[in-house]
């Protein structure tokens, strides 16, 4: 049911899902139930409790269960709106316009930034990617040192330097090898994507076959694009011309705006 859920929101229109989300339930209903949840401490102060006070807390309880999902729906629904429907524009608004509309901007600027990141990467535009790197990198704020961004951080900065030539890229893998980790799960994300950050970089920079992406199982759709795209670079580089126009022919009618 959630994933249907998902997949429908996902489905939604621009406008739509900023009304609905950005404005009437994490402006609008957010507001008023502070306000009313103020009033009525204010009341209770004043008043015994009574089974009109009991059902109204109740209600107040489920309102707050109720923004915090709609946070995760919408979270999962950007997610799929960028890795399943390949939207940039789209994934790339939408989080604009809760940067725009956020009162913390300064916490809701790190999202942004890294939206622009992942999105002028897969348009091609790796000098733009890199220069909203650097403005993340700039950030003061004490989240954008925790380890969701700087993997992002350190992932996109490795890739952009690959896909501009650049020689120093072996050293900006070198950096997200030396990131430090919490847990089990960050250590094998981490060794995933420094072993496919060396195929891409042995594919791309090198002119060197490697096999990393004949035999990975993507995750989502923007990652069997990605994959195919490489896998169709090796082929290339193989010389195997059928199986080189087979693969860019599969990936041929997908999003135009990706730069594979």
């Amino acid at each position: 049911m959630l994933e249907n859920i998902i997949n429908s929101i996902s489905n939604w229109s621009e406008k739509k899902i900023e009304f609905v989300f950005l404005k009437f339930i994490f402006k609008y209903l957010f507001y008023a139930v502070i306000f009313s949840t103020i009033v009525f401490y204010v009341y209770l102060l004043r008043t015994p409790s009574t089974i009109f006070t009991k059902l109204f807390s109740i209600l107040l309880v489920l309102l707050i269960i109720f923004i915090i999902l709609s946070k995760v729906v919408l979270d999962f629904s950007i997610f799929r709106i960028l890795n399943t429907n390949i939207d940039l524009d789209k994934y790339l608004s939408i989080i604009e316009k809760g940067y725009i509309d956020s009162i913390n901007k300064s916490t809701q600027v790190l999202p942004w930034y890294t939206a622009n990141i992942v999105v002028n990467f897969y348009k091609g535009n790796f000098s733009n990617s890199l220069s909203f790197i650097e403005k993340l990198e700039r950030q003061r704020n004490k989240k954008s040192r925790n380890y969701s961004y700087s993997f992002s951080k350190l992932y996109f900065n490795a890739l952009n330097f690959i896909h501009l030539n650049n020689e120093d890229s072996n050293n900006k893998i070198r950096d997200l090898q030396e990131l430090s980790i919490k847990n089990n799960s960050q250590r094998i994300q981490i060794a995933s994507a420094i072993q496919r950050l060396q195929a891409i970089s042995d594919i791309v920079l090198n002119k060197t076959s490697n096999e990393y992406f004949d035999t990975m199982q993507p995750q989502n759709k923007l990652e069997q694009i990605t994959y195919t795209y490489y896998a169709a670079l090796n082929a290339q580089l193989k010389g195997e011309e059928a199986s080189t126009r087979e693969l860019f022919e599969s990936i041929a009618q997908e999003n135009p705006e990706l730069f594979y």
